[in-house]
């Protein structure tokens, strides 16, 4: 398993030193299930690597087999202009904030039934609060 992370890290460059620009934050506050949560901005970039091979942060990268998820906060989820979304996607079409990222990311086929993304989810709330954190910080979203 760790061999297939630095291989995938290794094929898209992304590096696992050193998250946050200098003098930025590391954790932040992230409200989920009538709760806040600190995400750790540096292991929610390492659960960004199970997202890499599919998604690229910064806006205007192109998309992969998902779409990139550049400013992904401040427009809604099907914004990402020529991507084809799949048509249950297209139902549910929210504007993500921490609440429905959270959910999504618990379990995609659950969040939009028929979706063609194919990642099972991620089980542990800490990891999701981590990489919602991480994604806040690292797609021009305006931070966490």
């Amino acid at each position: 398993m760790v061999i297939k992370k630095l291989l995938v890290c290794a094929t898209i460059g992304i590096a696992l030193t050193g998250v946050a620009a200098k003098g930025a934050a590391t954790t932040c506050s992230i409200k989920v299930n009538g709760g806040a949560y600190v995400a750790d901005i540096t292991n929610g970039k390492r659960s960004y690597l199970k997202c890499a091979a599919c998604h690229t942060l910064p806006r205007g990268e192109k998309h992969r087999v998902g779409p990139n998820l550049g400013n992904m906060f401040n427009r809604p989820a099907l914004g990402a202009t020529g991507y084809k979304y799949s048509n249950s996607f297209r139902t549910k079409a929210p504007k993500w904030n921490d609440e429905n990222l959270d959910d999504f990311l618990a379990k995609p086929s659950r969040f939009t039934p028929g979706t063609k993304m194919v990642f099972s989810g991620l089980s542990s709330q800490q990891e999701r609060v981590n990489l919602i954190g991480y994604l806040k910080s690292a797609t021009g979203s305006g931070g966490c």
